[in-house]
């Protein structure tokens, strides 16, 4: 880039070599713009200074550093190794590389912290003028789960020093089956049992009743729940505590069926205990604070780990006297004590909302379009949307919870929750939305439906692969503004978690390739052609200065040059616009100017925060434009002959998909900020089309309209296999909504498929 004017001059400096007795570091890099001054404090003079000249100066910290380093640990009490078990001095490591280490603990110790610092000048000054040298990191012991631990790229930014907290576990539950205790029973008839227990937090309190609840030693109340947000301070208490006794909280941090209990010196639990708060031990609570043996009775309020994941945990609340054994004193009955399991669900203000939606969508509101996440405790409304007339759901699904695609139970405590409602409009209840949210819902064709499916992607394939080469290829560099910087990189083109990702990003080499951006893109063209149908595609882009992403579709036939043989722009949008556009390119539009006769560009306000629905209707007389389900544009074929005559309407023949992430160049988008990376995500691509109508495929006619073909399902201990009278579309998913297996089949066909539930074409199937 260039600064206006005559005689400015580029930004960019030569390329330079660092000299190589420089010592390995973080220094200070200083990136001036200013005029004709070599002083890197910025040009002073009165008139002709850095600030009169539209310069600015931007300091960053440059990491100087080798291939390979070493890593040291320092531990007692067990032992911190390379996953083979080795020591981790013995090797060097891969600068910016993860690495796998394993701990092991003596006998009747735990892993607490580890503690990690990485860099450079470790043993020195960690601040040297201002720059940082060395970053100090906690690993809380209960993310080691099966001992062993992945650090993570970042930490291998240097040398690396690992301290290991190992300390003795006290009180520790050790036992046959998860959350065991020592006794169980009636209560004592002198026990004076709790009948509340309140949780407070920074949003409010919440009050659980216990009346009907406790009625023995032990009490496993789950599924009762409290809900807290991560890093949020927490304040447990009964209405009623027998005086003399106390009362002991615990979390299991792990999940692995047991509560760790460790201990600082002043009482405190340490970074990994699973005994949060208590009110007396050994003359102190866990805040380090003396307290009288007969009076204390309050829990100190304590806060989440900011390191603690998102998930449902069994919490313990113990009555006792003096005791941290999760498991209960040998006297607890005597001294009048209990115990009561509930879950806590530790989980962020808002959380993410997924639509597996197959032949329509599902909005909210008036035919909005969803957001990505939802604010926990507050109702959604969902409406369905099927592609077309003829299409029905038997049900939608929704799943709601944490960790929606792991096991629904950890030791007992239920991570989510599934049901089925009708597929109508249909509002989900505030104590539903409890974390992430995800809606499924597959519209299957009726007698009554003319659409058929010809043609589609869901990008249901291993995350960073290519897309699907048989449906796909690459758009070709070329001299327009929306391909001139293509490229073939698998960095702007991938697919991750569903969808087709196309980015524009800033060129990472540019002594290989001499453009500023590397842009991405995808065309069904040699592949899958279509005369008339309708063609839906749900999408989500990113609003930034220069941003140009389209859906759109070209001829297969170009013998007459653009515009004449016709181009259909399905979505567009610009820079940071919240509105879609929808158009036509034509001989008659661009050429002639007739852009108003009829009118063949449109612009629809839309909410570029979230996915949207884009579709368009195109038949032998009219293409109409669809956001979200609701009609926003139509453009008609002329009657008048002198009009087609002059290429009105160059639209009945096969067009091709083109799916791509450009940026402008000033003419409509702005010019790109070429230090940014945009990106659009296409979540599926879908073609209908009617009895009659033509593509390249030729599958249009096999599926008559008017029959809907018979299938049947047999289990395996495999998979399953299915019988289809006719050819026709099968979708098998999991229960999460996603797509596992989708392809046109005709006869018999077996699919091999873990055990579980599965949805195939709107039946469910056990596979044992």
């Amino acid at each position: 880039t260039a600064l206006s004017g005559n005689g400015c001059n580029v930004l960019n400096p030569p390329s330079f070599t660092l000299p190589s007795t420089l010592a390995d570091g973080f220094y200070l890099m200083r990136f001036k713009v200013d005029w004709a001054s070599i002083d890197p404090a910025g040009r002073a003079e009165d008139g002709n200074g850095i600030i009169r000249n539209g310069g600015g100066i931007m300091d960053i910290r440059m990491n100087i550093h080798g291939d390979s380093y070493p890593v040291s640990v320092i531990a007692e009490n067990g032992t911190i190794t390379a996953i083979d078990g080795s020591e981790l001095s013995s090797n060097k490591y891969a600068f910016g590389e993860p690495l796998i280490v394993k701990s092991v603990p003596e006998d009747g110790y735990a892993l607490d912290a580890l503690y990690i610092r990485h860099g450079h000048n470790l043993q020195g000054e960690q601040s040297l003028y201002g720059v940082e040298q060395y970053t100090e990191t906690i690993i809380p012991g209960y993310l080691i789960n099966g001992d062993e631990y992945e650090l993570p790229a970042t930490i291998f930014d240097g040398e690396v020093e690992i301290t290991a907290s190992i300390i003795q576990t006290i009180g520790a539950t050790t036992a046959d089956g998860p959350y065991t205790v020592n006794h169980t029973g009636e209560l004592a008839t002198t026990t004076d049992v709790a009948s509340t227990l309140t949780l407070t937090r920074t949003s409010g309190s919440k009050a659980l009743d216990l009346s009907d609840l406790i009625t023995d030693l032990y009490n496993d109340i789950t599924p009762a729940e409290f809900i807290a947000n991560t890093a949020e301070e927490l304040s447990f208490a009964l209405d009623t505590i027998i005086a003399g006794t106390h009362c002991y909280l615990y979390i299991d941090y792990n999940q692995d069926g047991s509560f760790t209990v460790m201990a600082n010196d002043d009482g405190t639990p340490t970074v990994s205990s699973e005994l949060v708060s208590y009110s007396y031990h050994n003359g102190k609570n866990s805040a380090g604070e003396e307290v009288d043996a007969e009076t204390a009775t309050e829990l100190p309020a304590f806060s989440l780990s900011e390191y603690i994941s998102q998930g449902v945990y069994r919490a313990r609340l113990k009555v006792d006297y003096d005791n941290i054994d999760a498991a209960g004193s040998d006297d607890i009955a005597d001294k009048g004590g209990y115990i009561v399991d509930f879950l806590l669900r530790i989980v962020p203000e808002t959380c993410k909302l997924d639509i597996y939606s197959y032949n329509g969508s599902v909005n909210g509101d008036g035919n909005s379009a969803l957001p990505l996440t939802t604010t926990v405790g507050a109702s959604l409304n969902l409406v369905p949307v099927p592609v077309a007339d003829g299409y029905e759901a038997s049900e939608m699904v929704i799943r709601h919870g944490c960790n929606l695609t792991g096991e629904q139970y950890i030791n007992g405590n239920r991570q989510w929750s599934e049901y089925s409602v009708e597929p109508d409009t249909y509002t989900i209840p505030a104590d539903s939305v409890n974390g992430d949210v995800s809606v499924y819902i597959e519209f299957i064709p009726t007698d009554d439906a003319e659409y058929r499916l010809v043609f589609s992607d869901e990008f249901d394939i291993e995350d960073g692969s290519q897309p699907t080469s048989d449906k796909w290829g690459r758009c070709i560099r070329s001299t327009a503004t929306w391909n001139r910087y293509l490229s073939d990189s698998e960095l702007v083109v991938y697919i991750e978690d569903g969808k087709l990702v196309t980015r524009a990003i800033p060129n990472p080499d540019t002594s290989v390739d001499n453009v500023p951006m590397l842009t991405g893109g995808v065309q069904s063209r040699g592949l899958f052609g279509f005369t008339y149908g309708k063609v839906e595609c749900r999408l989500l882009t990113n609003p930034w200065t220069g941003n140009f992403p389209a859906l759109w579709m070209m001829p297969e036939d170009q013998s007459l040059g653009w515009p004449n043989d016709g181009e259909i722009d399905i979505f567009e949008t610009i820079d940071t616009q919240n509105r879609s556009w929808h158009t036509v390119h034509s001989n008659w539009t661009y050429n002639l100017g007739n852009t108003g006769n009829p009118t063949s560009s449109f612009s629809y306000s839309v909410s570029l925060d979230r996915y949207h629905t884009y579709a368009i209707e195109w038949t032998s007389t009219s293409i109409t434009w669809f956001v979200d389900g609701v009609q926003v544009a139509k453009y008609a074929k002329s009657s008048t002959q002198s009009d087609l005559d002059n290429g009105q309407w160059p639209f009945d023949d096969h067009f091709y998909l083109i799916l791509n992430q450009s940026v402008g160049s000033g003419a409509w988008a702005a010019n790109p900020d070429v230090t940014h990376t945009y990106e659009t995500l296409f979540d599926w691509v879908r073609v209908y089309q009617k009895e009659g109508m033509d593509n390249t495929d030729g599958k249009v006619g096999v599926v008559a309209a008017t029959i809907v073909p018979e299938f049947e399902i047999d289990a395996t201990e495999s998979g399953i296999t299915v019988y289809v009278s006719s050819p026709m579309q099968l979708v098998v998913c999991e229960l999460s909504g996603r797509v596992v297996y989708n392809t046109y089949i005709d006869g018999a066909t077996n699919i091999s498929l873990p055990q579980g539930v599965y949805i195939v074409n709107g039946k469910k199937v056990l596979v044992k």
